[in-house]
């Protein structure tokens, strides 16, 4: 077995089950190969355990909005930790199942005692559980960031509206001003109360259009 400096904990796994069955246990390498199995996915568990912490506080974030930039990254590597998780965790189930059909007899023969069978069984179910944990937190996370998606672009319509509506209102005003300000003949523009009848107009138009909105929007 090779290892590095970021997979030695594997040996320490391996020397420790070691020192703990002892060197007369009946099937002993199979023994240390699955309780490392067991160790590893204790580790994915945890792992896992440790992302849904972080998913539930950028959730808790998105509820109460306070959203960033900082849970748009925070999310895309939570998805990167999981898809990594996700491959390394359905690496071992698929060794452990080849295991477990060998030793049935069905391939060749692989002589295991009765108790280290069922550990094996037993490692299997575990890192089987720890598979679809992992599928049900990746799937959780891809939900949340297309909810994060979905309500960013919601406020991004909500302001193209909101800047939509002051720019139809404010331009009232210049249309009305701008046709009394030509030289030409208006109704009432050779009084002196007209300016006042042009806010009228400029106030009637735009209570109008406002009216229309949300009224368009009600719909």
């Amino acid at each position: 077995m090779f290892t590095n400096d970021a997979t030695h904990y594997v040996r320490d796994y391996l020397l420790y089950a070691k020192k703990n069955f002892g060197e007369g246990k009946e099937n002993l390498l199979w023994e240390l190969i699955f309780h490392t199995f067991d160790q590893i996915s204790s580790d994915y568990s945890d792992q896992i355990s440790e992302t849904d912490s972080k998913r539930n506080k950028i959730q808790r974030l998105i509820k109460k909005h306070h959203s960033s930039e900082n849970q748009i990254l925070d999310l895309a590597e939570l998805q990167d930790l999981t898809t990594y998780l996700s491959t390394a965790i359905s690496g071992n189930v698929t060794v452990l199942n080849e295991i477990e059909l060998i030793s049935s007899g069905k391939v060749q023969q692989l002589h295991l005692t009765k108790a280290t069978h069922e550990h094996l069984h037993d490692s299997v179910i575990e890192i089987e559980q720890i598979k679809n944990q992992v599928n049900l937190s990746s799937d959780i996370i891809d939900r949340i960031s297309n909810t994060y998606n979905n309500i960013l672009n919601n406020r991004t319509n909500t302001t193209m509206k909101v800047l939509t509506v002051y720019t139809i209102i404010l331009s009232i005003p210049t249309i009305v001003s701008g046709f009394y300000g030509m030289n030409m003949k208006l109704p009432v523009a050779d009084q002196e109360w007209s300016w006042i009848f042009s806010l009228i107009i400029t106030i009637v138009i735009i209570l109008i259009i406002l009216w229309d909105l949300h009224r368009r929007n009600s719909l």
